[in-house]
């Protein structure tokens, strides 16, 4: 049996039975959740939408998940033998970002490492600007589950002000067309909101953070490449509102 914090309802169960992919998918998921407790870190496995959602997707779709939760549990694996660790320092976000860009065979520019610290929250995203890694402390701040941010759209699940989600799209398509070394990524500090109910919680309790990105850089196959086959990005995000205090937040 799971763990109290990763168990699975019994309607969850029902359909794990009735289909084995989706009885691997949670599977992997749940091993997943138990790899974060080595660092203090609890997540929840899946959300009633998100149980309901799996009929409509694809078997692909199913597959790259499981795909993607295998690697991040390669790239994550402890480098200690200690039961559990408090706080994952810089140095630790550098192993495990180094491996997930080994897995890609990509390398970021060596001025974008010396930008990187300990508070950072750091992505990878391909040229497509589909996510291929983002760092542990993005548990700090979200409220969803594993299969909700697995299946949803980002745009389902979050919100941000218009001009921020703009100037975002501009510069990280600028680094993906153009390669950039590093730049500081100067989009105003901005407040990133939950907005999707997915039946977790009753009521529902969305969750608000402030984010500041930090840098942004392009990463490639190898140093002698001029084009960019991703990008590479770090933020700072701080919870500051739950519950109704996040939906009185305005946006403009």
């Amino acid at each position: 049996m799971l763990a109290n914090d990763l168990r699975i309802s019994d309607a969850d169960e029902e359909i794990l039975l009735s289909d084995s992919l989706n009885r691997r998918l949670l599977e992997t998921l749940s091993d997943y959740a138990r790899l974060l407790l080595h660092y203090n870190i609890h997540v929840r496995i899946s959300s009633k939408s998100s149980i309901l959602k799996l009929k409509e997707t694809s078997s692909s779709k199913k597959q790259e998940i499981i795909l993607y939760f295998q690697n991040c549990m390669k790239w994550f694996q402890p480098v200690s033998e200690n039961s559990v660790v408090e706080k994952i320092d810089i140095e630790l976000e550098k192993v495990f970002l180094k491996r997930a860009l080994d897995h890609y065979g990509m390398i970021a520019d060596d001025e974008f490492w010396k930008t990187i610290e300990s508070d950072h929250l750091v992505e990878i995203y391909g040229k497509d600007m589909v996510q291929l890694y983002r760092s542990l402390n993005f548990f700090e701040i979200t409220g969803y589950s594993l299969l909700d941010l697995s299946l949803y759209e980002w745009f389902v699940l979050y919100e941000r002000p218009t001009r921020a989600l703009s100037m975002i799209h501009e510069v990280a398509n600028s680094v993906v067309e153009n390669f950039t070394p590093v730049q500081k990524f100067s989009v105003p500090k901005h407040v990133l909101r939950e907005i999707y109910d997915t039946g977790k919680t009753e009521p529902f309790h969305p969750r608000a953070s402030l984010v500041e990105f930090s840098y942004i850089a392009s990463v490639r196959h190898h140093r002698l490449a001029t084009n960019p086959n991703g990008l590479i990005v770090s933020c700072k995000a701080q919870l500051i509102a739950e519950g109704a205090d996040a939906t009185q937040i305005q946006f403009i």
